[in-house]
């Protein structure tokens, strides 16, 4: 089992302390679901505990994983060009569907910490590497709240502070050259 991080420990408490004035609305986000959690926690990853903080709760927001996002990717552009989109077939439905589930989880995901800003709460959005659904949640939330992100520049300046000086390895996430009209394996 990995040791608990008393450097990420501060930091979250750092966080917390600074953000609201009744220091008692205190979340952390955790993109992943809880069986997912926990089964990283198993294997030596880390996964944070309520309990370490004060008036803090965490919640699972039981997104997909990298993996599962590109097949469902791959399987609806597939679908789409490649097979002309005659949705003419459930599996053809199915597959469009699930892409189309994926975003709004995302989104929703989205409004729901948009919420927790609205209601004054400090939150904590994470995930192990905090590439995908780390970045994508606290965007569109961004969005949602900020006008000033809605601009080009402001827009820009949304992409350069979430995801560029985070890391995201757009190169291997966006895989252009891996999503083509080929059907997916």
């Amino acid at each position: 089992m990995k040791t608990k991080s008393i450097q990420d420990q501060k930091l979250i408490e750092a966080i917390f302390d600074s953000g609201n004035e009744a220091k008692d609305k205190n979340i952390i986000l955790d993109s992943r679901s809880y069986v997912a959690a926990m089964a990283n926690q198993a294997l030596g990853g880390g996964s944070e505990v309520a309990s370490a903080y004060k008036n803090c709760a965490i919640e699972y927001l039981s997104i997909d994983n990298i993996h599962t996002m590109q097949t469902s990717l791959k399987n609806f552009i597939y679908t789409l060009y490649a097979k002309g989109a005659s949705l003419n077939s459930v599996k053809e439905l199915s597959e469009m569907e699930t892409w189309y589930k994926h975003i709004l989880h995302i989104i929703n995901s989205a409004k729901y910490l948009q919420n927790y800003i609205l209601q004054g709460y400090s939150i904590v959005v994470h995930r192990t590497d905090g590439w995908d659904r780390t970045a994508q949640i606290i965007s569109i939330c961004e969005l949602l709240i900020d006008p000033f992100y809605r601009t080009l520049k402001g827009f820009g300046t949304l992409v350069e502070k979430e995801w560029l000086a985070f890391g995201h390895q757009f190169n291997k996430r966006c895989a252009h050259s891996s999503i083509c009209i080929k059907k997916p394996s």
